[in-house]
């Protein structure tokens, strides 16, 4: 990691040793770093499961989409959220948007390859 300032005297620069992308501020830095390194690993790993996130709310959101029986059976707190318009119960938080746009709102999104 890069944090010496510049000949010109410019403010230091952290620069990304995966990307090279540079920042001034080492939050901002760490933060970027975190999407190459991936440094939380999911609970069920010594299971097999490989699954690698930068943030908690990526693996609670991973659990919760195929992990279900083993957060339910390991009390983990729910991250469901419900729909304030007809009151579907929906499994992670980010559906809630899909739901919205596409049943109350009549928006059908683009989707990849497989869906």
């Amino acid at each position: 990691m890069d944090s010496a300032p510049s000949a010109s005297g410019s403010p230091r620069q952290y620069v990304c040793e995966f990307c090279n992308r540079a920042f001034e501020k080492r939050y901002a830095f760490n933060r970027h770093r975190g999407k190459h390194t991936k440094p939380l690993k999911c609970p069920k790993e010594p299971e097999g499961c490989t699954y690698r996130a930068q943030f908690n709310k990526e693996i609670e959101k991973h659990i919760w989409s195929r992990h279900v029986k083993w957060a339910e059976e390991t009390n983990r707190t729910p991250i469901r959220k419900q729909c304030r318009i007809c009151g579907v119960i929906l499994e992670r938080p980010d559906n809630v948007k899909r739901h919205m746009d596409e049943v109350h709102n009549k928006i059908k999104r683009k989707r990849g390859p497989g869906g």
